[in-house]
């Protein structure tokens, strides 16, 4: 099935044998429809979007795709993959190669192998939301550098990574999805902005190693929730990070920390001369003992930390971390 002009609608496709959808100029689409799928139960699976700006799926309505048959190839070497697998089973990357001018990254689901070619250039994203846990067992970097990954698991307790081993990325933005007491556990490579992270009450764990982790959408969990850019910023992109226990961790020289919470707990570390400012939205409490409504803003120091509340302070604290301040809050039943 082809078309030479416009988009490609699809709906239900089904076969024994090979399927081939194309839209030589333009998009291949989902119908807005979960009951439909592309499945083909002996034959290989092709669908290419031809041109610049063209996509398969979309972020909204991932191309549904069922073949439990040969191969399948998701071709948009000009825009972005956007792909939904229903049939239940683990996702493993197996590869994420950039060719120049599209990135092919490989996947298997079950006894299954998928190839999605995607630009390398900004609005190459990479959608795969799966009836499974998402892993990155061999340790592959799954590309998307200009543009969004996006991981989600819908299968109960479903997870995007492992503890063991978590999914390595270089990608302009992240989206990442576990299900249930499914856990998130990501590295990324060069820093990125966190679009969402959530589970229902499963861990969530990203780190970038170097570069800035920006927090620009919602990161929840009723678990823990760790941020930790270990050569770069905590940034508050506008997104608020919301758990049990929120760890942040700048590791940058001069590492700052910025972010609007929703905690139990936080526990909150900078570098250097670097500031930890952060909004809590319910008055959790934090490592560094400060009462939420002080709004504290603290630096690492060589001797402690330097409390700075409003022209309260009266220097550096002394080794134990204790300022004339801080003992006039603590006598006053305050600290």
């Amino acid at each position: 099935m082809s078309t030479t002009t416009g988009n490609l609608v699809v709906g239900s496709v089904g076969t024994g044998g090979n399927i081939q959808l194309t839209a030589t100029a333009g998009s291949v689409l989902n119908d807005n429809n979960a009951a439909t799928t592309v499945a083909s139960s002996g034959g290989t699976t092709t669908v290419t979007a031809g041109g610049a700006g063209h996509d398969i799926g979309t972020a909204a309505d991932a191309l549904d795709i069922g073949s439990t048959g040969g191969a399948v190839s998701l071709n948009a070497s000009g825009g972005a993959v956007h792909v939904n697998l229903p049939v239940a089973g683990d996702v493993e990357f197996v590869s994420s190669l950039d060719n120049g001018t599209f990135i092919a990254t490989g996947f298997t689901q079950g006894g299954q192998n998928f190839t999605a070619n995607y630009s390398d250039l900004a609005g190459g994203n990479l959608s795969v939301n799966a009836n499974g846990n998402i892993l990155d067992t061999a340790g592959v970097r799954v590309l998307a550098p200009l543009s969004a990954l996006a991981l989600r698991s819908t299968a109960a307790g479903g997870s995007v990574g492992s503890i063991a081993n978590p999914i390595l990325s270089t990608a302009g933005s992240l989206v990442l999805a576990a299900n249930g007491a499914g856990i998130v556990n990501v590295t990324e490579s060069d820093g990125a902005t966190i679009s969402s992270a959530t589970s229902g009450s499963g861990n969530i764990t990203v780190s970038s190693t170097t570069g800035d982790l920006t927090v620009g959408g919602a990161v929840s969990t009723s678990g823990n929730a760790s941020l930790t850019a270990s050569a770069g910023n905590i940034v508050n992109g506008g997104g608020t990070v919301g758990g049990n226990v929120v760890t942040l961790t700048a590791g940058g020289v001069n590492g700052s920390v910025a972010a609007n919470t929703v905690a139990t707990t936080l526990a909150l570390a900078g570098q250097g001369s670097g500031a930890i400012t952060v909004t809590e939205a319910d008055g959790g409490n934090d490592q560094l003992g400060h009462d939420r409504e002080r709004r504290d803003q603290c630096h690492h120091h060589d001797r402690g930390f330097e409390h700075r509340r409003a022209g309260h302070h009266d220097g550096q604290c002394d080794l134990d971390g204790e300022c004339g301040q801080h003992r006039e809050w603590r006598r006053q039943g305050e600290w």
